[in-house]
C-alpha cells in the first residue's frame, strides 16, 4: 500500500513560479481549516477539499463554484498535465470529476515552532465515499505536486509496519501514493516569509464510466 510513485521535474522552475503566484495572488479565496485539526496552525486551503467538507457535515451543494471556476480557468494546463500522467500510469482516459471539487492547494504561511509530528492527526483519502456512491477505495489514489517547500522541509507522514515513517516532498516533483494508507501532514515549520505550499489532488476508476476521474 506504501508504493509511492516520484516524478522529478514534473514542472519547469516558470511554471511552478507561475502556480506559487497564482496561489498568493489569490489569498482572498484561501479558508483557513479547523485549528482543532492543526493544533492552530495557521494552515489554509484554495479550493474545497473533499475531507474538510465531511468534517463540517457539508454536500455537493456547498462547494464554492466560483474557486472552482477560478482554478479550472488558470491551472486547466496543469490539470491536463497530471491527468495525462495518470493515464500513462494505470492505462485509463482520465478527466476532472463533472461534479465535485477541482484539484486545489494546502498553503501554510504564518511562521511557527510547533513540532510538526505533532501537527494534525493520522488518517486516510476515503471522503469520496461520501460522495460519490460509484468510487471505491481500491483505485483510489492521492496526488501531491510540492509548489513550495520551506528550508525546514516538507513531508508525508505515514504508518508503515507499526512505524512511523517520512516521505520527503521534492520541489516540482509529481508524488502520488494509495488513498488507503494511514497518513498525516508533515513540515509546517515556517521562517518569516516563507511559506508551504502544495497542490493536492486525488482520482478513483470509475468502472461505469471507464475512466479515472480527478477531485480535490
Amino acid at each position: 500500500m506504501n508504493n509511492f510513485i516520484v516524478e522529478e521535474n514534473f514542472i519547469t522552475e516558470a511554471e511552478r513560479q507561475q502556480v506559487r503566484e497564482f496561489v498568493l495572488h489569490h489569498r482572498q479565496y484561501w479558508s483557513a481549516l479547523n485549528p482543532q485539526r492543526y493544533n492552530s496552525i495557521d494552515f489554509n486551503t484554495l479550493g474545497n477539499a473533499l475531507y474538510i467538507m465531511v468534517s463540517e457535515n457539508q454536500s455537493v451543494t456547498d462547494i464554492d463554484q466560483q474557486v472552482r471556476s477560478l482554478l479550472i480557468e488558470n491551472l486547466s494546463w496543469l490539470y491536463q498535465r497530471i491527468c495525462d500522467k495518470i493515464e500513462v500510469l494505470t492505462g485509463h482516459v482520465t478527466r476532472l470529476h463533472d461534479n465535485l471539487t477541482a484539484p486545489g492547494f494546502h498553503i501554510g504561511y504564518k511562521p511557527s515552532n510547533h513540532d510538526d509530528d505533532a501537527i494534525g492527526f493520522f488518517h486516510n483519502d476515503s471522503s469520496i465515499l461520501y460522495y460519490d456512491t460509484e468510487s471505491n477505495m481500491e483505485s483510489n489514489r492521492s496526488v501531491l505536486i510540492a509548489i513550495e517547500v520551506p528550508s525546514s522541509g516538507a513531508y508525508l507522514l505515514y504508518r508503515h509496519a507499526d512505524e512511523i515513517q517520512k516521505l520527503n516532498y521534492k520541489l516540482s516533483a509529481f508524488h502520488q501514493w494509495d488513498a488507503r494508507l494511514d497518513h498525516k501532514v508533515g513540515g509546517l515549520k515556517l521562517l518569516p516569509g516563507e511559506h508551504r505550499i502544495t497542490l493536492q489532488c486525488h482520482y478513483y476508476y470509475n468502472a461505469r464510466m471507464q475512466c479515472n476521474l480527478v477531485y480535490f
